[in-house]
């Protein structure tokens, strides 16, 4: 282990050496070979991995210098190789569901695409010449060639009803180089790990330059993977295609009309609209008919019971009435009695004086 640490303080001292001088020195390297038995091991060594560190230098001295010779590219190549991905949203009417759908499907086929995901619903349904139809509703996530791509929106155009579009481009030519570029060195370092493994002078060293192969090599296979969906994406565009169903006079007007032409359009669409919802007025009627009929034997009843309580207060307040009147009128000849009595009296007495 102490032998291990020297040797790593060595590499250190040696790699900075080499990365300021750019170069190594065969003549350092035999001047370690003069040292003592002793330290015969160590040196060793150290001169193993100054020979490594002088090969990883050289290539990543390579690597740079076609670095530096990319960027003197012209530009009608730079523009030729540029990475790009584009998506476009679509949002389309329909009347015929089943037709479109699988129109949509084989001309995916023919163009050398795929259908990445789908999904299709119910959204609602009508009536046309008395026969209700069910009204459908589709997403597609498609992906289709990018020399194909005005192919296929033209078709689509010119198969549906467009109602929105949208066409997007992400220009990932920066990423795309970086990552390349990431790829290319972690290639060369790989290969210099090999070269060591060969020379590997013990078990010890063998390990640690293993270790490293691996984390080298895993790190190439995830950029490998990034790579490989920037690819996919950049070689096949990104369709996001919706595509509803509508009724035959419920298609969206894309195009200016007339006052005319909107007066009868929405006078027709106002005609249809009351014939459906009397249709449909009628259909519930007839569902809930025995619900309705419950609902009017109940309140029938109720008003039964009500008449029947009204008459009761009325035939009682009728004969309170007729016991006031009856008491009345006893009143009003009592006093007309005495009235009279009163009278006869008088006259009476006038009599008498007379």
């Amino acid at each position: 282990m102490k032998k291990f640490k020297l040797g790593s303080q060595a590499i250190s001292a040696l790699m900075l050496a080499l990365a300021i001088t750019g170069c190594g020195s065969s003549s350092d390297n035999a001047s370690f070979t003069t040292k003592s038995e002793s330290a015969k091991g160590v040196m060793n060594s150290a001169t193993y991995y100054e020979d490594s560190a002088a090969e990883t230098a050289a290539a990543t001295e390579d690597f740079n210098e076609t670095g530096d010779s990319t960027t003197e590219v012209d530009e009608s190549s730079q523009t030729s190789d540029r990475k790009l991905i584009t998506t476009v949203r679509i949002d389309a009417e329909t009347l015929d569901f089943n037709e479109t759908t699988a129109w949509v499907e084989s001309r995916t086929s023919e163009l050398g695409g795929y259908i990445e995901s789908s999904s299709i619903s119910l959204s609602g349904g009508y009536y046309y010449n008395d026969k209700y139809t069910d009204l459908h509703f589709a997403e597609y996530t498609i992906r289709v060639p990018e020399s194909k791509l005005g192919d296929f929106l033209e078709d689509v155009e010119g198969k549906t009803n467009i109602t929105y579009k949208n066409q997007s481009v992400e220009d990932v030519t920066l990423s795309y180089t970086d990552i390349v570029a990431r790829k290319e060195a972690l290639e060369t370092e790989k290969e210099t790990l090999k070269k060591l493994m060969e020379q590997a002078q013990s078990m010890e060293d063998l390990l640690v330059i293993q270790s490293q192969l691996t984390e080298v090599q895993y790190q190439i296979d995830s950029i490998t993977s990034q790579l490989r969906v920037y690819d996919n994406k950049i070689d096949y565009s990104t369709i996001y295609l919706s595509i509803k169903e509508v009724e035959p006079d419920d298609l969206t007007i894309t195009q200016k009309r007339s006052v005319g032409q909107r007066i009868a359009e929405g006078f027709l669409s106002s005609l249809k609209a009351t014939g459906n919802f009397l249709l449909e007025l009628g259909i519930a009627i007839i569902i809930n008919l025995p619900q309705i009929i419950l609902f009017a034997g109940i309140i029938v009843v109720i008003v039964l019971i009500i008449k029947r309580s009204n008459r009761k207060k009325e035939a009682a307040l009728q004969e309170r009435l007729g016991k006031f009147s009856g008491f009345k009128k006893d009143k009003k000849s009592e006093k007309k009695e005495n009235v009279v009595d009163q009278t006869v009296a008088d006259k009476q007495d006038k009599n008498e004086e007379n």
